[in-house]
């Protein structure tokens, strides 16, 4: 038998190391039977797994927690040195199984559309979700000027500002706006050096009026 080969336990057959999968417990590091008796062995026994798996969910479920706390340390390394070939992997399956997964999201919007709506609505109401709605919003408006600002950057902006940019009030306690200091509609674009935070009051009252012209009529100077 050549020095780089293995007999597998189930079939009895000499084979390559590459016919096995890795296992850090044996002496060779290698599983004791090859990558195909294994495969049969997992496909003639699947419902019985899948039935084991269901009746032992919470049972798995807290041995996975467990390992999880015991080994952060190592999973975290184990992630990071196998990332890049996690990302090129999921990229081959992705294309691989378009379609199926595209079925599968599909299925499954279906069978969960009031709790997608839901959840989705709930989303919407908390701070983060509003900033990424108001985001998107005016992303989509800006598309061909290539807005390029974050969720992250307008929240940022939005938890600093402390007075109105137009009429200088203090905004503790009152609905902030996000505006545009120069109206997309008018050539400006969606990007942070174009954002100003403002009260409810001058963002209704500004809409798509030219920066300069709104300042003159509240008694502003830029």
């Amino acid at each position: 038998m050549n020095t780089n080969q293995k007999i597998c336990t189930k079939c009895k057959q000499a084979k390559d190391f590459s016919e096995f999968h890795k296992d850090k417990k044996t002496k060779d590091g290698l599983f004791q039977h090859c990558k195909k008796c294994e495969k049969s062995y997992r496909q003639a026994n699947k419902e019985k797994m899948a039935e084991y798996r269901k009746a032992n969910k919470e049972k798995m479920a807290e041995y996975h927690k467990a390992y999880r706390k015991l080994n952060k340390d190592k999973i975290a390394e184990y992630r990071q040195t196998h990332k890049e070939y996690h990302v090129e992997y999921s990229k081959k399956y992705y294309q691989s199984h378009k379609d199926k997964i595209a079925e599968l999201k599909k299925a499954y919007y279906q069978t969960h559309k009031e709790k997608k709506a839901e959840q989705g609505k709930a989303y919407r109401q908390t701070p983060m979700g509003k900033i990424v709605c108001k985001n998107s919003k005016h992303k989509y408006r800006a598309i061909t000027k290539q807005g390029d600002v974050t969720t992250e950057q307008l929240l940022d902006l939005q938890q600093n500002a402390k007075v109105c940019y137009w009429c200088g009030c203090k905004l503790k306690g009152k609905k902030i706006h996000i505006d545009h200091y120069v109206p997309i509609s008018k050539g400006g674009q969606h990007t942070l050096s174009n954002l100003v935070i403002t009260c409810n009051k001058c963002n209704l009252s500004k809409n798509a009026k030219d920066p300069e012209v709104f300042a003159n009529s509240i008694g502003k100077l830029l």
